[in-house]
């Protein structure tokens, strides 16, 4: 057993030995090879060598035999048509700028025609409106002018006054009339009517289930108060038609 362990141990030491002589060998070919002088460079030294023999009579070195080779163009410079990829990007520069200002000059255009459509359409609209205006307008004055000549003929007075409404004439006629002891009926639909009513002014109310006369007593009847406190009652009550909250 002695021996066979002597063995082994001889023969492990023998593989590590093995192992290191091999990596010792790889490591001085290594270095033998980072110190090896290239073969231009060596090349360069045995010419200058040469030359300095030859010249050593004369006291000056002989100029470099392989300089010629030093100026020759290394076969890989770029040729002209190196730059081709600058001037291709500098093209698709060129290229990318147009585009935007083609989609600029597109996104400009159609905001200018939407600009002018909205003008077309307000002008539009508002020359429709005043078309319109006019046009009722027109037809107000036309049967304005048709019912004074009907009143004129059935023999009724017709009383105008630019700038006031029916309203405002009735309202002042009435007035007067009372004023005078003279009975005055008024035939209107409009409830406003009704706070003119008075001794000698009565209301003649059309309704759509027939017209209704209002005295003082039928008015004190339906709304409890007084004609003259009617103003109160429409304050209160409020009126959409005529802007009473």
């Amino acid at each position: 057993m002695d021996n066979n362990q002597r063995d082994n141990r001889y023969r492990k030491q023998g593989i590590i030995g093995t192992i290191l002589f091999h990596a010792l060998l790889i490591l001085f070919l290594c270095l033998a090879a980072m110190t090896t002088t290239p073969p231009e460079e060596e090349a360069l030294i045995l010419d200058y060598g040469a030359g300095g023999g030859s010249a050593g009579s004369s006291g000056s070195p002989a100029p470099a035999q392989s300089a010629p080779a030093e100026s020759e163009p290394a076969p890989s410079q770029p040729a002209a048509s190196a730059p081709a990829e600058p001037v291709a990007k500098a093209d698709g520069e060129t290229k990318d700028t147009q585009d935007f200002e083609e989609a600029a000059a597109l996104r400009e255009a159609k905001r200018k025609a939407e600009a002018e459509e909205i003008a077309r359409k307000a002008a539009e609209e508002k020359a429709n409106a005043e078309a319109k205006a006019k046009a009722e307008a027109e037809a107000k004055a036309k049967a304005a002018a048709d019912a004074k000549a009907a009143a004129e003929a059935m023999g009724f007075l017709v009383v105008t006054k630019s700038g006031y409404e029916a309203d405002d004439i009735i309202g002042t006629v009435a007035a007067k009339s009372d004023a005078l002891l003279y009975d005055s009926y008024i035939y209107t639909g409009d409830r406003d009517s009704l706070q003119l009513i008075s001794s000698h002014t009565k209301v003649l109310l059309a309704k759509n289930k027939g017209n209704v006369l209002f005295d003082e007593k039928l008015f004190f009847s339906e709304y409890g108060v007084n004609a003259s406190q009617f103003v109160d009652v429409k304050a209160l009550m409020g009126d959409s038609s005529d802007n009473i909250p």
